[in-house]
């Protein structure tokens, strides 16, 4: 098999048609990679060959992988997956272009092992793929972009805060259209589904599904920042259907002006009503905590309502360690008045969903404990960990980086955490935060095997960025030192 073999016409349509079958496009290409044939056509997959990947997360070599995704890919649109995933199911009967779509599946980590960024590594591989094997030239440009982008939605849904509007604007200019949107949409799914067993999560479904929604819907309605208010004004009228009269109007508006802009685009109107009803509480008791749970998606969230004190989401943060809970994400809403909304999605230290009642209740009390200072987390904590000298020595050790982002988002500095994990990691990161003076509007949280990868979304005392150097400095040293 030589070159002028792989650039006829004749074979590269040939191969072309088994991209476009409606069966067994998975199948035919594991017997041409096991053949080895796979390998000579395309001389740069053949590279990826038992290629070991050496990270936390991938448990097949490079060519499983990449063949895996493919397998995923090919699920959904031969509707193997329409009980399981009926939406993705859906989309994927809807895409025109379904070879290309293989293709990226198929050449996506085509760039690894070139010691720099493997995505724009393998876009200029596929360029070359392209020209080679005749692919029209729009074909070619969506064939570049799959493999250039194809951490893009993964890196957001999970590490940013998409109740950004700009943050979805911004996503969707770099996207381009509501046909990429899809593609790339359905690659992501693929491609965390092939990482290894139990990748894929309920809850990083639910963080793709919410992106790509927010996505189309710019698309469709090509909305801008100033549909804010319009949106406002539709949660207000429905939030007062629900309510059905235990609010005035006035009561409404003014809670919904108490409270930043992205809380309108991040809570639905059943949760907002839910909301007020726990502030009302408020005047009875001086701490509010409901717990929703989503049995279907594996994991709770646990709102908090209180008056806002320093250090008030490291303390909670410190009671969910103590009793062994899991924090997948937070959002922090603080009011005018100086109370608070926490709400944090959370599951057990396995990503199960927490059925055991009296769990969620010794966890309440603990809460209650903690913000009203009756219990401190650094004694909590210490029962909970107790050293182990053999455990010390045999666990690998990765040196912790701290990353800070001023360009992500026009109202908070963006700061990214990779460290080591451990019990009460996150309260030693947040706790450290509010001792700098920080205030934490959005964590997300991600462990994975023995690392943590977090991020947080803060402001200063005065409700802005930090720009001062000396400061982002500091604030790197110091959570450098705990983690």
């Amino acid at each position: 098999m030589d070159d002028p073999f792989r650039r006829s016409n004749e074979v590269n349509a040939s191969f072309l048609a088994i991209l476009n079958g409606k069966r067994d496009v998975y199948e035919t290409l594991k017997k041409m990679h096991d053949l080895r044939l796979l390998g000579k056509f395309i001389p740069e997959f053949g590279k990826t060959f038992c290629r070991v990947q050496h990270d936390i997360y991938h448990v097949y070599t490079l060519d499983a992988h990449s063949l895996f995704t493919v397998m995923e890919l090919r699920r959904l649109m031969e509707g193997k997956y329409a009980e399981e995933f009926p939406f993705l199911t859906n989309l994927a009967r809807e895409i025109d272009n379904r070879p290309i779509v293989v293709l990226a599946g198929l050449f996506h980590d085509i760039g690894k092992g070139g010691g720099h960024d493997h995505s724009d590594a393998g876009a200029e591989k596929v360029k070359e793929i392209a020209l080679r094997v005749g692919l029209p030239e729009a074909d070619a440009a969506l064939l570049e972009f799959l493999v250039r982008k194809h951490l893009l939605m993964a890196h957001i849904s999970q590490r940013r805060d998409i109740s950004d509007e700009r943050l979805v604007l911004d996503f969707c200019r770099e996207v381009g259209d509501p046909e990429r949107l899809k593609m790339l949409y359905l690659l992501t799914f693929a491609d965390i589904r092939a990482v290894g067993p139990d990748v894929w999560t309920p809850w990083k479904g639910v963080l793709l599904e919410e992106l790509y929604m927010k996505g189309a819907e710019v698309f469709e309605r090509k909305l801008g920042l100033g549909r804010i208010d319009e949106g406002m004004a539709g949660r207000l009228k429905e939030v007062s259907r629900i309510l059905e009269g235990e609010v005035s109007e006035p009561y409404l508006i003014d809670y919904l002006k108490s409270l930043p802009a992205r809380y309108f685009s991040a809570a639905r109107p059943e949760v907002i009503a839910g909301h007020i009803r726990m502030f009302r509480g408020l005047k009875e008791n001086q701490i509010s905590i409901s717990i929703e749970h989503h049995r279907e998606l594996d994991f709770s969230t646990v709102t908090v309502c209180t008056l806002d004190l320093p250090g008030l989401f490291s303390r909670i943060t410190g009671a969910m360690a103590a009793n062994s809970v899991n924090i997948l994400n937070a959002q922090i809403y603080t009011r005018n008045d100086g109370t608070v909304i926490d709400i944090l999605s959370v599951s057990d230290p396995f990503g199960r969903l927490i059925e055991d009642e009296r769990k969620w209740q010794e966890l309440k009390n603990c809460i209650v404990s903690v913000i009203e200072g009756r219990i401190h987390v650094d004694v909590l904590l210490a029962k909970k960990t107790r050293p182990s000298i053999i455990r010390e020595k045999v666990r690998p050790k990765h040196p912790a980086i701290v990353e800070v982002d001023n360009l992500v988002s026009d109202t908070h500095t963006v700061i990214d955490i990779y460290a080591h994990d451990r019990v009460g990691l996150l309260y030693s990161i947040t706790s450290t935060l509010a001792r700098l003076g920080l205030y934490i509007d959005v964590a997300k949280i991600a462990t994975r095997g023995d690392q943590a990868a977090d991020v947080f979304y803060v402001k200063d005392i005065f409700g802005h960025k930090i720009a001062d150097q000396a400061k982002l400095d500091r604030i790197k040293a110091e959570i450098l030192k705990v983690v």
